[in-house]
Parts: C-alpha cells; structure tokens; sequence
C-alpha cells in the first residue's frame, strides 16, 4: 500500500511549494524526484508514482511555479525561469532531509525535461545518480514551432512585463492517444495551457543552451522519445543524445505521443525506466 504526504515548503522569497512525497511500504531502492510538463500539476503524476510505489521507489513530485491550484490570474506566471531551478534545488536539498542516504533519480517531462537538465548542466550533476528524460522540450515540433522573430517579440514584451502571458492552443488529443486519460485532462480543473511570454522566450533560450552544451552532461541518463511527437521536436532531442553516446541512451517508442507515460504504450515505457533504475541499458532501441 502506497503512503502519500502532502506538504508545502516554503522558498525564501515566500512562494509555497506544494509537494505529493509517495511512500512504498517495503524498504526502498531510491527516490525519483520529478519535474512535470507544461499545464501539469502533481496530481497527474499518481499513476506514475503509484507505480514506482509498487517497485519499492519513493516519488517526490511538486507543483513548478504557474501551476497547479493557484488563482487562474497567476496560472503560467513566474516571474523568472531560475526561479524555477531554484526550486527544483530546495526540493532536492528537501529530499535529504527526508530520505537520507538514498540514491537520488531525476525525471523530468516536457517542460519538466527542458528545467531538469537546465539544472544539471548549469547547475549540479552530482546530485542524482541517474536521470531519466521524456520528450523534453528542445524546441517545438514543426506543428508548433513559431518564426524566430515572433520568440524575440515575445522576449521583448515579457521582460518589459513578465507577467503577461497568452493560453495556448494545445490539442490535448495530441498528448495521448489513450481517450479515457484525454478526457480526464480535459476535466481537470487545475490544467491549463497558459503561460507568460517572458517563460516561453526563457524556456526556448533554455532549450538551445541544452542543445549546445550536451557534451557536458556526465550523468548516466535515458532519453524516452516519441516517433509521433506533435508537442516538441523529436529530432531535436534524437540529435543530443548522439552527440553524448557515452553517458545518454535512448529509446523511441513506435506510434508513441507525447505523455509516453499516459499513453497507450505506458506499460511499456514503465518497464523501460525500472530496468534503467535498477542495470545499465547497453544499446539504444527504437522500439
């Protein structure tokens, strides 16, 4: 039986971090501390974590910035993109605090993916044992890519008044192919697909900085991509993990969208993480 606290931890320039901490009952192997994608909150990671749970993992997930349940009036409005690394780092250093002397693991999706390894090469690399990436936000797909003189514009006005913003035309169709699980995003009253144009520019900054810097991620890590991504670029991020063939594996997912982990596929993409948690994949695989 899975155990679920929920708490809030408090940054020091007063923001109130939500955070879900999922328990299993055996002696754990590790935990996973996830980041979650665009229009996402904790809520959506209880399957996932449920999961973990059964496979003797903790899951500690928090709600980023802009998101989750906030007043719709601050929905996708952060202030500053390493606002959000910080956080990221005090629910880390949180993490010891709980769970000390456990091997630490990162997962980062979408959005989440873009912050995550935002963090690891800017920031600390020694600090998890392993990462885990799925579809992470590079640059958009060509569905949604946007012309370069639009990102400045928005680059312009956003650091003129961060916090205005524009709701997005996200097809949630395009998440999933599971209808059940698009239904259920539909209905949750805390997704949204809002976001300030000062986020959008930075996390589009953000993502070419990982695109040129890759060759300096040293910590083992698995790449889940998928082949009918209509989110973010899949080339985008096939092209990385060849450029680091010594630390980064990767696996395509065949008909896979973009939330692997809501997919049709998910069992599959489960079973894939657990194995890289627990041994090393040797080979790349386009499943």
């Amino acid at each position: 039986m899975t155990k679920v606290v929920n708490e809030n931890v408090i940054t020091s320039d007063g923001w109130s971090i939500s955070v879900a901490r999922y328990e299993p009952d055996a002696t754990p192997l590790g935990v996973i501390q996830i980041l979650h994608a665009f229009g996402e909150h904790y809520g959506r990671y209880e399957e996932f974590a449920k999961y973990f749970c059964v496979n003797n993992y903790i899951c500690v997930v928090h709600n980023q910035r802009g998101f989750g349940s906030i007043p719709k009036k601050l929905r996708g409005i952060v202030k500053d993109y390493d606002l959000l690394l910080d956080d990221m780092n005090l629910v880390r250093s949180r993490i010891d605090n709980w769970y000390p002397i456990l091997p630490v693991f990162l997962f980062g999706h979408s959005m989440g993916g873009n912050i995550a390894l935002s963090y690891v090469l800017k920031r600390s690399q020694d600090e998890y044992h392993k990462a885990i990436f799925e579809t992470p936000w590079l640059s958009l797909s060509k569905e949604k890519s946007m012309p370069a003189f639009v990102i400045g514009i928005s680059q312009i006005i956003g650091n003129a008044n961060y916090k205005i913003a524009k709701t997005d035309n996200l097809n949630v169709n395009h998440l999933t192919r599971d209808s059940q699980v698009a239904d259920e995003i539909k209905n949750d009253s805390y997704f949204h697909t809002r976001m300030s144009l000062k986020l959008f520019a930075q996390i589009t900054d953000s993502g070419q900085y990982i695109i040129n810097n890759i060759s300096k991620l040293t910590l083992p890590t698995l790449f889940l991509i998928a082949a009918e991504d209509k989110i973010v670029s899949s080339k985008a991020i096939i092209d990385i993990c060849n450029k680091n063939q010594a630390n980064i594996r990767y696996i395509v997912i065949k008909d896979g969208y973009h939330s692997l982990h809501n997919d049709l596929c998910k069992n599959e993409v489960f079973e894939y993480m657990l194995d890289y948690l627990s041994k090393s994949m040797e080979v790349n695989i386009n499943a």
